[in-house]
């Protein structure tokens, strides 16, 4: 449990520090580009399934080494990284029944204050019921550092589309720049989704507000579309050697359907032969013809 992140927040700020943020997304299809200027968090496609990552790996895992295996609307699919996974809840704060105290008072799940959603009312009498987005933390195992942390998602069944929101660990509303990539089932890129992020990364000051906490929310998605279904693998590089936090996966495709009109021919031709074939129609077709004998 990253308790010590938790405590840093707590310490260094009571009330909200004003920040600002802004994000700058771009699209790169293919090895060589061309490269677009995207509308920042305006999802490329409309998700068909979420899945929380809760489901993956619950906040009270502590750190874990991958791969990791889970499904999403049927569709199985692995998570490996250069670091290690820990589940972690977005909140620095909880209500213990009659003011808001450090998380860790309250639960032993493991936090991260970051620039996710986090509950901002008191839900009830403890424990604790509600304590933020559920997060999936990739982080470097104590003692090592990485270039830049990376987590693959590797799917049994190709997609049409991927996204889930992203942020840095280090810092305090710090800078980041993360940039997923979409490969086929033969490992050849698809095309880059970079997103470049000033003030959205590390811990979200305002969720230590101990008059109420005011989440950021702020955290960019990274995504990426493929129209005709090609997406075998997402690889998020993350440019923090400390660790990444992914929200929400998202999803769109998947479903392996023959072409419309290829199969109702199909399927057309065999009931046409069948009925025929029962009827009588094919001997009098084949007398017509003189392919068969009468």
């Amino acid at each position: 449990m990253r308790i010590f992140y938790l405590i840093s927040v707590v310490l260094v700020a009571t009330v909200e520090s004003a920040h600002g943020t802004s994000v700058v997304c771009s699209m790169q299809i293919g090895n060589t580009g061309p490269f677009f200027s995207q509308n920042c968090n305006q999802a490329l496609l409309t998700p068909t399934s979420a899945l929380s990552w809760a489901n993956v790996l619950p906040a009270t895992s502590g750190l874990v080494p991958g791969p990791l295996s889970s499904s999403i609307d049927g569709d199985n699919f692995a998570v490996t990284s250069n670091a290690d996974f820990e589940g972690l809840d977005n909140t620095a704060l909880a209500w213990n029944g009659t003011q808001w105290v450090p998380a860790f008072l309250v639960t032993t799940n493991g936090t991260f204050a970051g620039h996710f959603n986090s509950e901002t009312t008191p839900p009830g009498p403890p424990p604790e019921g509600v304590l933020g987005d559920n997060l999936l933390g990739a982080m470097a195992a104590p003692g090592t550092t990485n270039p830049d942390t990376t987590v693959t998602l590797t799917f049994a069944q190709t997609l049409s589309f991927v996204e889930f929101q992203v942020s840095s660990l280090q810092g305090t509303n710090s800078n980041f720049t993360a940039e997923l990539i979409a490969y086929d089932s033969g490992g050849h890129i698809l095309g880059t989704y970079q997103v470049v992020d000033t003030g959205g990364g590390g811990q979200c000051a305002g969720l230590a507000n101990t008059a109420g906490p005011q989440p950021c929310n702020d955290a960019p998605y990274v995504q990426f579309y493929d129209p005709e279904d090609n997406i075998a693998s997402v690889e998020l590089v993350m440019n923090d050697t400390a660790g990444a936090l992914l929200d929400t996966l998202s999803v769109a495709g998947g479903t392996a359907v023959p072409e419309p009109s290829s199969a109702a021919l199909y399927s057309f031709g065999i009931l046409f032969v069948f009925l025929a074939a029962k009827r009588g129609h094919l001997r009098r077709w084949g007398v017509l013809t003189g392919s068969t004998r009468d």
